[in-house]
């Protein structure tokens, strides 16, 4: 069972990291009232060495730049395997995914978070949970209602030649919707051995990738830190490069339409 909250045995990670973070990338007012934030506790499963699944239960502090690695699908959501569509709570590193553009490719790492309701938030869109209707945008498209979370970014069904876009900005008032629970929710987030485009629902939704530029918003500890959550990679650019362009996880609405 996930939890979120504070952890008291963790002050000295965090004020490293908090440290360590820079604020460039942040508006003056946040980089000047930005606090420590609290930890949540998370889980991962990753492909070891010898080939078979490990899992560890892992804290992270509470920041963006490392929740959007476990917060994009809810639990339920379908995913494309080779012998059909897999609800993610049962699929393993080492299983294999369909993707658009590199064919079936092996899950190297899942990451699992609990969102729960009023918990603090380093940012107000990492609270934004998107519910896509079924047929929305067109016949099984999606083929059930898809619950995306805050790390989750799509193709656009309204422009589809755009960069990838978060879930929240495709958020219309009629076919996606943004919800508020008033329950806890399982959200995931599976890393493969190259950013791809995955089939989710039959929506077509990224792979994990942390993308280069927030290496440069880092410090070192940080970044260490980020590197200790994938024990299958050995460096940050074992991540590879990413297939396809797409909008800041940050981006309003205004950069999306342009």
């Amino acid at each position: 069972m996930l939890s979120v909250g504070a952890d008291t045995g963790t002050g000295t990670v965090t004020g490293v990291l908090m440290n360590d973070l820079s604020m460039q990338a942040q508006p003056a007012a946040a980089r000047t009232s930005r606090r420590a934030p609290p930890m949540r506790h998370v889980e991962i499963a990753w492909l070891g060495p010898d080939r078979r699944p490990e899992w560890r239960s892992v804290t992270i502090p509470a920041l963006a730049e490392f929740e959007c690695a476990f917060n994009a699908f809810a639990r339920g959501t379908y995913l494309q395997t080779p012998s059909g569509p897999r609800a993610i709570e049962d699929l393993q590193p080492g299983q294999m995914l369909t993707t658009e553009a590199h064919g079936p490719q092996p899950i190297l790492w899942i990451g699992q978070m609990r969102m729960v309701p009023d918990a603090p938030l380093d940012r107000p869109e990492l609270g934004q949970i998107t519910r896509i209707l079924p047929d929305a945008f067109g016949t099984e498209r999606p083929q059930a209602n898809l619950l995306l979370g805050p790390g989750a970014r799509l193709v656009d069904p309204h422009a589809p030649a755009n960069p990838l876009t978060p879930a929240r900005l495709i958020q219309d008032g009629l076919s996606a919707l943004e919800i508020r629970p008033h329950h806890p929710i399982e959200f995931f987030h599976i890393q493969l051995p190259r950013h791809a485009l995955i089939r989710a629902a039959n929506m077509s939704v990224e792979s994990f990738h942390p993308c280069e530029g927030i290496f440069e918003t880092m410090g070192t500890n940080a970044q260490m830190f980020l590197l200790t959550l994938f024990p299958h990679l050995e460096a940050l650019h074992d991540f590879g490069t990413l297939s396809c362009p797409r909008l800041s996880l940050w981006a309003d609405r205004i950069t999306a339409a342009a």
